[in-house]
């Protein structure tokens, strides 16, 4: 079956994983994943893969990964991308989060579901989720998932000033909003706040949550600040330091960490 993101995998890379604004958010991802990543080595399953710009950091770093995406096009994208890196220490597996996971393997070390992977799902797809990973993890496991949050003061303000009322207020929504891809694909997409994410995953202790974005701007605005670059830099610094949990949700993204209970 054919996947929404199929059609932007040949063009994602350029148009956000290399933007500035986007190199500048995962940059601000990978600042928060070293500082929680163990000197040894770990099993990791990377959902919503995407091009596979993740999994060369955790590869690079000695880890080894199993690289599962809905989208057959990312996936082959990301597969070429790491062959060509000469990087061999991964796997990859065509998944749907929606569905259930269809590989035997478990005890997995580390989730990891980078930028808003998991808006795709509802809260009640989110739920089951959240039951397969309990499975899924080692007894020790943790996963690592950034997540769009409801209350972006940047799209606030930017469509405020757009006049564009029903995109200002998408993110508070119980009812999916339709995300543009790129001119001709949309999807449904829902938004979190690290709160209803905690709900979810009432089996896993929160152990950390950051913002992501709350200085740098949505992707979507790379075209205004791929361009100026000092600006963006002064923007990347002010997000260093006001990294204060309790702005989390005003972010562009979230990042949380969850670690699984021992019953």
């Amino acid at each position: 079956m054919e996947n929404a993101f199929d059609a932007v995998a040949q063009q994602y890379d350029d148009e956000f994983s290399f933007s500035a604004v986007g190199k500048a958010q995962r940059a601000s991802v990978w600042r928060h994943l070293n500082a929680i990543l163990p000197s040894k080595k770990l099993r990791v399953l990377e959902m919503n893969c995407g091009t596979g710009v993740d999994a060369s950091k955790f590869i690079n770093l000695g880890h080894s990964i199993l690289l599962t995406d809905g989208s057959k096009e990312m996936i082959a994208t990301a597969t070429k991308k790491l062959e060509k890196e000469g990087l061999t220490n991964f796997s990859t597996c065509i998944w749907n989060l929606k569905d259930t996971f269809p590989l035997a393997t478990t005890n997995f070390e580390l989730i990891f579901s980078n930028f808003g992977g998991w808006n795709c799902l509802s809260k009640d797809e989110l739920s089951q989720l959240a039951i397969q990973c309990e499975k899924l993890l080692s007894s020790q496991g943790k996963i690592v998932a950034v997540v769009m949050g409801r209350k972006c003061l940047w799209e606030k303000w930017y469509f405020r000033f757009k006049n564009k009322p029903d995109k200002q207020n998408r993110r508070l929504l119980a009812t999916p909003s339709k995300a543009s891809l790129d001119k001709f694909t949309k999807v449904d997409t829902w938004y979190y706040s690290p709160e209803e994410i905690k709900q979810v995953f009432s089996g896993f202790a929160v152990t950390k949550i950051k913002p992501i974005g709350f200085f740098i701007p949505p992707s979507y605005l790379n075209p205004f600040f791929g361009n100026k670059l000092f600006l963006l830099k002064i923007l990347t610094v002010l997000d260093k330091l006001f990294s204060f949990s309790k702005l989390s949700n005003y972010a562009d993204h979230f990042l949380i960490v969850l670690e699984k209970k021992n019953n």
